[in-house]
């Protein structure tokens, strides 16, 4: 859907949407590696989680401002209008703006993707048999929850964003 918002909102050519999306893909799944050294050398996986999770709160916050805010979103161009054709581009600070929450989500995925899972592992003790098949149905339950959470955004949430708008389709995941 990234795509998307950068071709119809920000008014970027596909090609151009494409790159940036993988360029922020990339960020993300690169950050863990830095939050889980932070974690392991200086904070602890509590403190890096607690902060980082603050990090990602406010990042979600922007974009859901750059996406509902007049200001921070350009003009539209109208129905059916290819980003190449729109001479109604995006100002520096509106690119600049959205892309800043983007990058700002990424630094926060990067200390919690790494530190959750392990916390939550962390509340059951091995050596008991019975807190050891828990610890097996928490796995379960969290995978369940990650696919779940992950089959709701790539379906219902671009559905919202689509037909409802941008603004009520980037506020949901904020408030969850």
């Amino acid at each position: 859907i990234l795509v998307i918002n950068f071709a119809r909102k920000l008014h970027e050519g596909t090609v151009q949407s494409s790159n940036n999306v993988t360029n922020w893909v990339g960020t993300v799944w690169m950050m863990p590696l830095l939050g889980a050294y932070i974690a392991d050398a200086y904070l602890g996986r509590y403190w890096t989680f607690i902060i980082s999770s603050a990090i990602y709160l406010v990042g979600m916050c922007l974009l859901t401002l750059a996406v509902s805010l007049p200001t921070l979103r350009p003009p539209t161009c109208g129905h059916g209008v290819k980003a190449e054709d729109c001479d109604r581009r995006a100002s520096p600070f509106q690119v600049g703006f959205f892309y800043c929450a983007l990058y700002i989500i990424a630094l926060g995925t990067g200390g919690t993707k790494p530190n959750i899972s392990t916390m939550g592992a962390d509340q059951f003790d091995d050596f008991e048999p019975k807190e050891r098949t828990q610890k097996l149905s928490f796995f379960n339950w969290w995978m369940f929850g990650i696919f779940f959470g992950t089959l709701f955004a790539n379906t219902f949430l671009i559905y919202i964003q689509d037909n409802v708008g941008w603004a009520v389709g980037y506020s949901l995941p904020t408030l969850g």
